[in-house]
């Protein structure tokens, strides 16, 4: 059976990420590259993800054609406000998984709240993490690496943990 996993705000070749001590890497290459071996550990080749925006930055050609092909899994890309539309044009995505409703989106503010669940990225490690805590009705998970130990959360997983919020 496929397992469903979430990840978001990869930023593949983003110097920023490092230059600014947000991720603790040396080089872009071993950020990249630890990237791409803790989402293969995880995923196999029939596992469907969710990419739920930012990508990369600084070379989408570099990305679609060193990175992608690297990947396992069945990827569904959300756009977040880095990614160009020639990589998708989602801007969000309402699943149904065992009778839940879930959006999936990259910029939480921008959600339609019209499910219990939302799951997005955006906010990294310098931002507000939990401001959303005040809409009692709905559950949020931030699914950017940053916040997971810098590997893609099974969908079953994060369930697990909004639902015993």
């Amino acid at each position: 059976m496929e397992n469903i996993w979430i990840i978001s705000d990869t930023h593949f070749n983003h110097k920023t990420m490092i230059e600014q001590k947000w991720r603790k890497f040396s080089s872009i290459e071993e950020m990249n590259d630890k990237i791409i071996s803790n989402w293969n550990k995880l995923i196999d080749k029939e596992d469907v993800v969710y990419h739920l925006g930012d990508v990369c930055i600084g070379g989408k050609i570099d990305f679609t054609k060193k990175i992608l092909p690297k990947l396992n899994g069945s990827i569904t890309f959300i756009r977040g406000n880095h990614d160009s539309k020639s990589l998708t044009n989602i801007i969000s995505l309402i699943i149904d998984y065992k009778g839940k409703l879930i959006e999936l989106i990259h910029n939480p503010e921008k959600a339609t709240k019209s499910t219990k669940y939302i799951l997005h990225g955006h906010q990294h490690k310098s931002g507000k993490q939990h401001f959303l805590n005040k809409d009692k009705d709905i559950k949020y998970f931030n699914t950017n690496l940053e916040y997971n130990h810098m590997k893609p959360v099974l969908l079953k997983e994060i369930l697990g943990r909004l639902d015993k919020k």
